[in-house]
């Protein structure tokens, strides 16, 4: 399997929620798919962005997301962005903007109003983290093959 996007926008206020998970405000990827495999993965990640969500999985890892200088922001482990053995910074000017406590596997985004708006037609909506993005038409790319302790699991770019 090979790296995928997930396209999303941010609304004017820039307001998006990160977590592990939403609540029952986002569909539930069982009724699509088996997770057990990046087939499965990709499926509920697709299922996810035609209603509005990010929704990629990261194992119990529990990332964080960093802004870096060029604007765009990747999710990664500690490691990633800093080598403890060898005291090198992979990623200087690195900002963390949150941390995503992982116990179900997965980082969820997704913006205030479609959490509260979701939220008021019946489902549960779960708080997160809310960051601060620039407004506009972004992309994120999962990435499939890399070693997640020394490289990102996903990168998110404004493209518009």
């Amino acid at each position: 399997m090979k790296d995928y996007s997930i396209s999303f926008k941010v609304p004017k206020n820039g307001k998006m929620v990160v977590s592990d998970w939403l609540g029952s405000i986002l569909p539930d990827p069982h009724k699509i798919t088996s997770l057990n495999s990046e087939k499965g993965k990709y499926l509920a990640a697709k299922d996810a962005e035609s209603n509005g969500f990010v929704h990629f999985c990261v194992g119990n890892s529990c990332p964080s997301l960093y802004k870096l200088p060029d604007g765009s922001i990747i999710v990664a482990s500690s490691s990633a962005i800093y080598d403890e053995e060898t005291n090198v910074t992979h990623y200087p000017g690195a900002i963390e903007l949150c941390s995503v406590t992982t116990d179900l596997w997965w980082v969820t985004m997704a913006s205030e109003n479609h959490c509260l708006n979701r939220e008021k037609k019946g489902g549960q909506y779960i708080e997160g983290d809310v960051i601060d993005l620039e407004p506009g038409k972004w992309e994120c790319i999962v990435h499939i093959k890399n070693d997640h302790y020394k490289e990102p699991y996903a990168t998110f770019r404004k493209v518009k």
